[in-house]
Parts: structure tokens; sequence; C-alpha cells
């Protein structure tokens, strides 16, 4: 239920869609419009929203506008669109209509795609696949980063990468001091940036 009027350090609505799907959205600071009531103004908003299927994904914004009548969102500043294990959008501004699920963006939108390659034979072409598809991509114009979590790091001596001395995806893992940017190299291929392994 939504309140009669908001002024308030933090705020929550609450609901279902007509796919009878939940949603729930938070703000660090949020205030009803005085003249619109069925507008709520929000900072820092993080949205938990549910695809027709029930998939979740999380909206993050700066700022924005929920139309209660619309069902709407209207967001502005570092929006973050992500559903995990599978993509992470961002983008200056950004509409979700959350009835339909669908967005739409008036500025540029960097996507970031996450491929995983498994399985638990060994001989079955895991580091070749995972090579070829992300040089191909690169050279496609697609910034790449293969994250090589084989112990054996074969990707990683497959890119003419010599981790010796070097930090691997092992220390970033179990060393709190070490960040991403510690570990991640650059390859011979353009676009085509790898977190090593040994």
């Amino acid at each position: 239920e939504k309140p009669k009027q908001i002024n308030s350090e933090e705020i929550t609505l609450a609901g279902t869609d007509k796919s009878d799907q939940p949603y729930h959205i938070t703000a660090t600071r949020g205030w009803q419009d005085k003249d619109r009531s069925e507008l709520y103004h929000m900072e820092k908003m993080t949205a938990k929203l549910r695809r027709p299927s029930g998939e979740p994904y999380d909206v993050m914004a700066e700022r924005a506008v929920y139309n209660d009548k619309e069902k709407g969102l209207d967001l502005e500043g570092s929006v973050v669109i992500t559903e995990p294990g599978r993509y992470t959008a961002r983008m200056e501004k950004a509409h979700v209509k959350i009835e339909d699920k669908t967005l739409s963006s008036s500025s540029a939108v960097d996507v970031t795609r996450i491929i995983a390659i498994a399985n638990q034979k060994g001989g079955v072409g895991k580091t070749t696949s995972s090579v070829s598809i992300s040089a191909g991509l690169a050279k496609e114009g697609y910034k790449v980063c293969i994250i090589d979590m084989d112990h054996q790091g074969n990707a990683t001596t497959s890119l003419g990468i010599n981790v010796e001395k070097r930090p691997t995806l092992a220390e970033l893992i179990v060393m709190p001091e070490y960040i991403v940017e510690d570990v991640l190299l650059e390859t011979y291929v353009k676009n085509l940036w790898i977190i090593p392994s040994d």
C-alpha cells in the first residue's frame, strides 16, 4: 500500500505486476510530487523486478521518478540493469515499464554479457572454444575479457601470457589487497584481455 504523502530519508514501493510477479523499489531518499500525486521522486534507487517467466533482474540509478498510474520508472544518472549470470547494461537514462517489462533508453547503452564454457570432462574443447570465440568477438570490435578458471592455465598460455612473478586469479580470490586491475592483462589481440590462471 502506498503512503498518502512521502517525504523521508527512505522510501519503499512494492506490489505485483500484471504477470503477478512481485516488484520491490527502494531509495535512500524519496518524496511525493506536490503537484502530481502519482509521481514519486527518488534518489539512489534500487529496484528488484522479475520477468514474466520469473527470472529476477535488478535496476539501480542515482535518480528516479516512479509513476504510479503508468507503473513506470524514469531513471537518470549511472543507470545499471543486471540480470544475474547473464548481462549487465549501463546507461545514463532509461525508462522501465514495470507492467510490461519493457526498457527504453535515449542514451547509449553499454552491455556486458557473461558467457560461461564448462564441462567436467577434459579434452572436449573448452579452452579452444573459449579463446576462439573471445578472439572472434574482439576482432569484431567487442571488448572481451577471458577469466581463465582452469588451474592448468591453458587459455592463459595459449594467448602468450607468461604469469611467472605475476598475480593471477588465485591471488585475486584469496588475497584482499588485490583488485581486478592488478591481474587483468592485455593480450596481443586488440580488445581482448585476460585474468590469467596458473
